[in-house]
């Protein structure tokens, strides 16, 4: 196995994790995602948060939520395709090409840019 292949990867999966990152107590056991009970505590937060923050009136919000929740949809649908692309590769790893590995490589970075 090439050393290249090894340094794209470690790079991709490098800023693929850091963005998945949680400090431990964040959900139901320590360092895991968080239950139902707190997501829908962060959610209801988090709208708060952003109508505030947005100074929102009722016919603003009434406009805004639709869009922010489908790009929110659209998003977590991104997410959990890369998560499961992660994990193809991972599995795959030692029967990997380089120009595999470049690709996932440049699928990070492009994936980043739009975001």
């Amino acid at each position: 196995m090439s050393t290249l292949k090894h340094a794209l990867l470690a790079i991709a999966f490098i800023l693929s994790n850091v963005s998945l990152a949680q400090p431990p107590g964040g959900g139901s056991h320590a360092g895991g995602p968080p239950d139902g009970k707190m997501r829908e505590k962060i959610k209801t937060m988090k709208i708060g948060f952003i109508t505030q923050k947005l100074d929102l009136t009722s016919d603003e919000a009434k406009v805004f939520w639709p869009v922010y929740n489908g790009y929110e949809s659209e998003m977590e649908t991104l997410r959990k395709q890369r998560r499961g692309e992660r994990k193809e590769a991972r599995q795959e790893f030692e029967n990997m090409s380089d120009k595999d590995a470049e690709k996932i490589v440049d699928d990070e970075i492009a994936f980043r840019q739009k975001n």
